[in-house]
């Protein structure tokens, strides 16, 4: 039986690890950057135009179909591939058996987090008159696309371990963002 890092072991090689790739050079830039996005401070400014909102609505649903396959893959759901993430359902974990450690896999974690956003990403569409056909009809970007890309990669390639080190790297810097982004949406009386 393989130890896992949650067997009473020393945490500390691995948060070092974590913290020293957060101060690597090119996170930190990625850290200043999604903390002042154009988009974000248009947000925030009350600025944002209705065609700006249905484009970031229209790439945010086909990234999150992106990643919630990408995810689906490195937990070893192979084929998952709904019709649509509203309506799917978060598979049962594939190798639940062989988790010494009692603690959720990563990536079927994750996974369930992109079927439960795609609800309130359907809603927020909703509001801003965009429905599930025309989000599946939009005409995403490259650039836009980009980061499901790298994440499809990686799924791919079944690197869990890079996945997952991006995750603790770079996640609490995107995750501040959204919460900005949120914030700036609901608070502004131009998007109400």
């Amino acid at each position: 039986m393989t130890k896992s890092i949650n067997d009473k072991q020393d945490l500390s090689p691995y948060l070092e690890m974590i913290d020293r790739l957060r101060n690597e050079s090119f996170n930190v830039t990625t850290d200043q950057t999604l903390a002042t996005p154009p988009y974000l401070v248009a947000a925030k400014e009350g600025k944002l135009s209705l065609a700006q909102r249905r484009a970031f609505v229209g790439e945010q649903f086909s990234i999150q179909y992106s990643d919630a396959r990408g995810f689906a893959m490195l937990s070893g759901h192979l084929d998952f591939q709904p019709k649509s993430l509203a309506s799917a359902t978060v598979p049962s974990p594939v190798n639940e058996k062989d988790n010494d450690s009692g603690s959720p896999d990563l990536f079927q974690f994750l996974l369930g987090g992109e079927i439960y956003a795609s609800k309130l990403l359907l809603d927020h569409a909703s509001s801003i008159g965009l429905n599930s056909e025309d989000l599946q009809c939009y005409p995403v970007t490259a650039k836009g696309q980009a980061y499901p890309s790298y994440w499809a990669r990686l799924a791919l390639a079944r690197q869990r371990a890079a996945g997952a080190a991006a995750c603790a790297v770079n996640f609490p810097a995107w995750g501040r963002m959204c919460a900005e982004l949120s914030k700036a949406l609901q608070e502004r009386p131009e998007y109400g």
